[in-house]
């Protein structure tokens, strides 16, 4: 019997924390990312910490400014309409395909992530306390939920954009903090999945189409109200 074994690069460490800390909202849009404590703190030179940052630029997560150093991107409202079009025009496209091609083990994956989403908001409703652990679960169950479904289109190249644009649009989702009615967005958007999951289970592909662009314009309004409150706050 053989043991397959698996060693993370050290750039490859520095580049899951801090995608993690990225998409967890512990660093924020405008950060700027110090190179030699952040090295520090992963406990990697900066050669590998300067990877991992480069690998995050060309996903569009980070701002590199030459001779200023490197930031957590900020996105205008022109940069974040573009970029629920395409969101819009790729994401449309998966689930109408997936409507034909859905599994019942993607079905139930979809199933388990709406009830996720939905438990976590009511114990958020329940308590009133807004912690990152608390956004880390509605993220990273927002995620799974668009990613199983751009799988289940069977195409690759258009999902690993899927994949792309979804990490580009957590830095500035749930975020009840900063944008006063987020919580009744963030429950429509629950809602909004459940109404796909229901055109994906009987296999209407037309209405899976049309309910995917519906939500996806209510998320990128309030990410837009998100951005200019960002935007008053640092004014």
């Amino acid at each position: 019997m053989y043991t397959l074994y698996t060693t993370m690069t050290k750039k490859d460490h520095a580049y899951r924390q801090l995608r993690g800390s990225l998409l967890g909202g512990e660093l924020r849009p405008g950060a700027r990312l110090r190179e030699i404590p952040l090295a520090r703190q992963l406990g990697v030179s900066r050669i590998p910490l300067r990877e991992a940052i480069d690998q995050l630029a060309g996903e569009g997560l980070i701002d590199r400014q030459p001779g200023l150093g490197s930031y957590v991107r900020r996105l205008t409202p022109g940069q974040l309409e573009q970029m629920y079009e395409m969101r819009e025009v790729l994401e449309c496209f998966a689930a109408e395909k997936a409507a034909e091609r859905m599994s019942g083990a993607q079905i139930g994956r979809l199933d388990d992530l709406t009830r996720e989403i939905s438990g976590a908001l009511r114990d958020y409703r329940r308590t009133g306390k807004w912690t990152s652990a608390v956004r880390d679960q509605l993220v990273q169950a927002d995620v799974s939920f668009h990613q199983t479904i751009a799988e289940a289109a069977g195409n690759e190249p258009i999902r690993r954009e899927i994949e792309r644009l979804q990490a580009v649009a957590a830095l500035v989702s749930y975020r009840p903090e900063v944008a006063a009615d987020e919580m009744a967005a963030m429950t429509r958007s629950a809602s909004q999945h459940i109404g796909i999951l229901r055109a994906l289970r009987s296999h209407r592909g037309a209405e899976a189409r049309r309910l995917m662009a519906e939500h996806l314009r209510h998320a990128r309004d309030r990410a837009l109200l998100v951005v200019q409150a960002v935007t008053q706050e640092l004014h």
